[in-house]
């Protein structure tokens, strides 16, 4: 589900237990500490969240946007897809919900405490299952912010109508604008020019 008013300039696609949470912990309690240390890295970031743990299967994601929680900066959560729950599951989810509310091209990293769930991604950020996210993951998270915001993004290198054209691409075939564009290249659609 999404709920969404305006292009977010971040994502966090946040897991919950492993990472607000002891991952062996059966309390059913959010570590207070660790609710803090994502906060620090949304607003950092000027990010919203999307929730992509299983607990969007027993709480409505609206849960996590009380003052004592995220204060409403929590956006949706990823959409359940059942045949997805083997190796990069919840990643081939992010994807579904990015395109799914026009998001595609919003920076985003992941918390997740299970490597599992996606892909070795410079942008999924990995806790210890028993303690959660911690300062050394939130600086971790924060010392990449200069290069990633100094990275130029797909359309800042194709231009809009090329952009465009692959994005179009991707829809039609359901893949991502990496993959469309790796595939555009290996085919020789695109030639590259030196400068």
């Amino acid at each position: 589900m999404i709920y969404q008013t305006g292009k977010p300039e971040h994502l966090i696609f946040l897991d919950i237990d492993g990472v607000l949470r002891p991952a062996t912990a059966y309390d059913g309690k959010l570590q207070k500490k660790a609710i803090a240390h994502v906060k620090v890295v949304a607003k950092a970031l000027n990010s919203r969240i999307v929730i992509t743990s299983t607990w969007r299967d027993i709480h409505s994601w609206e849960m996590f946007n009380r003052p004592d929680i995220f204060d409403g900066i929590v956006i949706g959560e990823t959409p359940d897809i059942d045949h997805l729950h083997g190796e990069n599951g919840r990643y081939h989810e992010v994807l579904a919900w990015l395109k799914q509310s026009d998001n595609e091209d919003v920076p985003w990293i992941a918390l997740e405490d299970k490597p599992v769930h996606y892909p070795e991604l410079p942008n999924v950020f990995l806790t210890n299952p028993e303690t959660g996210i911690d300062q050394d993951v939130v600086d971790s998270i924060l010392g990449n912010r200069d290069t990633k915001q100094e990275s130029p993004t797909i359309g800042d290198i194709l231009g809009a109508e090329l952009h465009g054209k692959v994005r179009q691409y991707a829809a039609a075939r359901e893949i991502s604008l990496e993959t469309a564009l790796r595939q555009l290249v290996r085919a020789g659609t695109f030639l590259m020019k030196e400068g």
